[in-house]
């Protein structure tokens, strides 16, 4: 294929030339060698500009099968030289590489509540998009519990309610508690 280059002009021959001597696309940080030696950054537009070049010498080179294949080729040469694709820094948050400190399994958080069928593993998380309503989740282990939810605007003056549903699931030997669910809407 190499022979069928003088036939093309400029950066298409230069294109194919790269793809087939394994010419330098960037290796670290983008920069691909220069006329005179030195290096210059390469961009993603200016990549896939010449991505299209190696596409149109190709067809101007090869027939249809073989174009397909030798496109697909050049095309996976290209997408795994592009180091400066779609990826970056995304958070400030570096990782300490000390472990973090585990709750001993013995601490009373772990403790199981006391009394009859109380509610265990109480979870409280964003209802909706604005705010403005919470869900409630809980399992009880005995039986069903009270699916009521008491709720105010001041402490011990509950004066709403809400009904939470109550589900339970089995997987092979395994029976879960029952699961409350309820959803506390018009919150302000």
């Amino acid at each position: 294929m190499l022979s069928t280059l003088p036939r093309l002009q400029g950066a298409e021959a230069r294109a194919i030339a790269k793809v087939q001597t394994g010419g330098d696309w960037g290796g670290a940080g983008g920069r691909e060698k220069g006329e005179g030696g030195g290096a210059r950054t390469c961009s993603l537009a200016e990549r896939r500009i010449e991505g299209i070049k190696i596409f149109k010498a190709m067809v101007k080179l090869a027939g249809f099968p073989r174009l397909i294949s030798s496109f697909l080729l050049s095309y996976l040469v290209l997408l795994g030289s592009l180091d400066c694709a779609i990826s970056g820094i995304t958070s400030s948050f570096i990782r300490t590489q000390w472990p973090a400190q585990d709750i001993p399994l013995d601490d009373e958080v772990f403790a199981v509540p006391k009394g009859y069928n109380a509610p265990q593993q109480v979870h409280i998380t964003q209802g909706d998009y604005d705010g403005k309503a919470v869900i409630i989740s809980w399992v009880t282990f005995e039986e069903p519990g009270s699916n009521k939810v008491l709720y105010g605007k001041m402490d011990q003056h509950y004066d709403q309610s809400a009904e939470a549903t109550i589900t339970n699931y089995t997987f092979y030997d395994y029976r879960s508690g029952y699961i409350h669910h309820c959803i506390v809407e018009g919150l302000e």
